[in-house]
């Protein structure tokens, strides 16, 4: 029961989604401008290498991210070991459970 239900609605969207296709304009080019474009030099072809940069050694960027990540981690349990230490002291504990005294 539920299943036909989900895809009808599924059904639905997916119809909707196809019906707002067809109201999309999409510019013809013909001819318009082609002359210019025809006579237009090719653009200057230049070689990848320099233009991607430089690249590290993978072994290195490996060393580097789990340098990184032994790094995060002994930060975050040294955290969690100070989030996990006493709250109250003991004198403030025996103060709240005497409770309020006016």
């Amino acid at each position: 029961m539920r299943f036909s239900i989900l895809c009808g609605r599924v059904g639905i969207l997916f119809l909707t989604g196809l019906a707002l296709t067809g109201c999309i304009n999409v510019p013809e080019l013909g001819e318009r401008n082609l002359g210019a474009l025809r006579d237009a030099d090719y653009p200057e072809l230049r070689p990848l290498g320099p233009l991607l940069g430089t690249q590290t050694d993978p072994r290195e960027q490996s060393q580097d991210l789990s340098d990184n990540l032994i790094a995060r981690r002994a930060s975050l349990e040294a955290r969690a070991a100070s989030l996990r230490g006493e709250v109250l002291s003991p004198e403030d504990e025996e103060r709240l459970k005497q409770g309020v005294t006016e």
